[in-house]
């Protein structure tokens, strides 16, 4: 069930969805509290719970924080910095769902 739970958020955030979003009763939510907790993954993944909805997605709001102080803090002019955080949030988003994906499939293999 692990396995199956992880493939699918893996899926859903690799698709132009960028999220995953499930009814909470067509999932076993304590499963997926536990793969979700025990993946260490609260950092760059959000999750929203609105009545017997789940969302799940890739918190852009940390990446780009870190491309604006990290990699593109010296630039001075405004439209040139956009786009250095806009570069850099595509080229880490992907670093990102890849290290979400290992994650989520080591833990589901690890609980299974």
């Amino acid at each position: 069930m692990y396995k199956e739970i992880a493939e699918n958020i893996i899926n859903s955030l690799n698709s132009e969805l960028n999220g995953f979003v499930i009814d909470k009763r067509l999932i076993n939510i304590t499963y997926l509290n536990k793969l979700l907790n025990m993946s260490g993954l609260e950092k760059f993944i959000k999750r929203i719970d609105i009545d017997n909805i789940i969302a799940l997605f890739i918190d852009e709001s940390s990446i780009e924080n870190k491309c604006l102080y990290d990699g593109c803090s010296t630039i001075q002019d405004v439209i040139e910095k956009k786009k250095c955080v806009k570069e850099c949030l595509y080229n880490n988003i992907k670093v990102i769902k890849e290290e979400v994906a290992k994650n989520l499939r080591e833990t589901a293999k690890n609980l299974e």
